[in-house]
């Protein structure tokens, strides 16, 4: 009997390892693999939302150059945190034609369902946070849906940020002749009185066209622990080469206000102290 048993034993894992060597030597055919791998990809693509961007003709003149253009999607309601799914674009053209779907999740496995809410925004800084003046329109939409079309028909005007914020416009002096090619735009912020040193906030624009109208706020402090309030010296430098530093051929003006205001106008016209 107990010899009954260890050879019943031994056929049964003799018949596994077959199976086992059998299943190997005889793997997916390659045509099967691309077949499945076509219906999965068809599938995805059954659930893009499909469309086109315009910009409003009468906020053509407001569109920045070189902006960069973000498509972002959220469930429908919300309007903040992390998108479900997003995709970033620059040098478009308008009408310009999108797709958004599962495949540009944020995160592996989110699902793309349900209704939400597509956002479109042209970002004057490339930055993903939107920003005073940006340019943005939205729809309701479910996967699937083709044809749609978001029209660039608002601007942001920043009404969730803090109160703290300001608000300006930054202009050159009629004495300066021309901007050097590749010039950036910098913005500080310190504590009132203060011209050295690490800035309380800070912004970092490049290809800025002037007049330029800016916000420099609480989301744009430098540390995590930074309070963006009280009276503040705003620095507004035109960088010749780019870098932070002050350079010997770098333009600047300094105005002291407040957090909070708006209006604020900053020239720029004489040069800037070396190591400021």
């Amino acid at each position: 009997m107990k010899q009954l048993v260890l050879f019943c034993i031994f056929s049964f894992f003799f018949l596994l390892t077959a199976c086992e060597q059998e299943l190997k030597e005889h793997p997916m055919p390659i045509a099967m693999k691309r077949q499945i791998q076509q219906e999965t990809t068809v599938s995805a693509q059954g659930q893009d939302i499909v469309g086109v961007i315009t910009l409003d003709e009468r906020r053509a003149k407001e569109a920045p150059e070189n902006a960069v253009l973000f498509i972002v999607a959220r469930p429908e309601g919300v309007t903040s945190g992390p998108p479900i799914a997003a995709k970033r674009f620059s040098l478009v053209k308008f009408p310009f034609s999108f797709s958004l779907g599962p495949g540009d999740v944020m995160r592996p496995g989110t699902p793309f369902e349900g209704k939400m809410t597509v956002t479109a925004r042209l970002d004057s800084d490339g930055n993903a946070q939107p920003m005073f003046g940006d340019l943005f329109g939205t729809l309701t939409a479910l996967p699937g849906d083709q044809q749609v079309e978001i029209a660039l028909d608002q601007v942001y005007v920043a009404s969730e940020e803090p109160s703290t914020t300001v608000y300006g416009t930054v202009s050159l002096d009629p004495s300066v002749s021309a901007v050097k090619e590749g010039a950036v735009l910098f913005l500080f912020a310190r504590a009132e009185g203060v011209r050295r040193g690490p800035p309380i906030a800070a912004k970092r624009i490049p290809d800025a066209t002037f007049p330029y109208e800016f916000s420099l706020g609480q989301t744009d402090t430098m540390m995590p622990n930074a309070v963006f309030d009280g009276k503040l010296s705003i620095t507004a430098r035109l960088d010749s080469d780019g870098l932070a530093g002050a350079g010997p051929d770098d333009l600047e003006a300094v105005i002291e206000t407040s957090a909070g205001q708006k209006g604020v106008n900053i020239v720029i016209g004489q040069a800037s102290p070396a190591g400021s």
